[in-house]
Order: structure tokens, then sequence, then C-alpha cells
């Protein structure tokens, strides 16, 4: 049961990362796109 736990967590960390790696991104092409 805890191990699930762990494992959902770090599925939501993961999406949290993978999310502000896109808006990272997107900053990026912004910023040289001008």
């Amino acid at each position: 049961m805890q191990t699930f736990a762990l494992v959902e967590q770090l599925d939501v960390l993961e999406g949290g990362v993978l999310r502000w790696r896109v808006d990272t991104a997107r900053q990026w092409r912004a910023a040289l796109a001008h």
C-alpha cells in the first residue's frame, strides 16, 4: 500500500516536471522568436 502511494507521488512529480519543461521550452521559443 505504501509503495503504491509512493509510485503515485512520483507520477505526480513527473507530470509537474514535464509541464514545467514544456512551459520553459515555450518561453525560450518566444524569447528566441523576438
